[in-house]
């Protein structure tokens, strides 16, 4: 991103590059990270693989559907989390080890 110019984005492994920069004498590439906001911060992946692969599967948003969830769960009234879910043509069911949504294809979102 330096090198090409392009914007500089925050990354899983910010700061282990800027102490590598610094290492090896690049005190000012890794300046321009630290400028950027990103020494210490920690970056998360929005998905993990498997929750990835089961949005693209399904083609259900896993961010949309946590704020409905999310929203509905706030209101402390079950019955409106799951009109709300109904609407999306979830439901909310139990699993194993506490509530579960099921989706419209049958999966199952903890």
């Amino acid at each position: 991103e330096i090198r090409t110019g392009e914007p500089i984005l925050s990354g899983r492994h910010n700061d282990a590059v800027i102490k590598a920069l610094d290492a090896e004498g690049k005190t000012a590439q890794a300046q321009l990270l630290r400028d950027a906001g990103l020494e210490g911060i920690r970056t998360r992946g929005k998905l993990k693989p498997q929750e990835r692969a089961q949005q693209e599967r399904t083609h259900i948003d896993k961010a949309g559907l946590a704020l409905i969830v999310l929203k509905g769960w706030k209101s402390f009234v079950p019955t409106v989390l799951m009109e709300q879910l109904k609407t999306y043509g979830c439901s909310l069911a139990m699993g194993n080890k506490g509530p579960v949504v099921i989706d419209q294809t049958g999966n199952v979102h903890a």
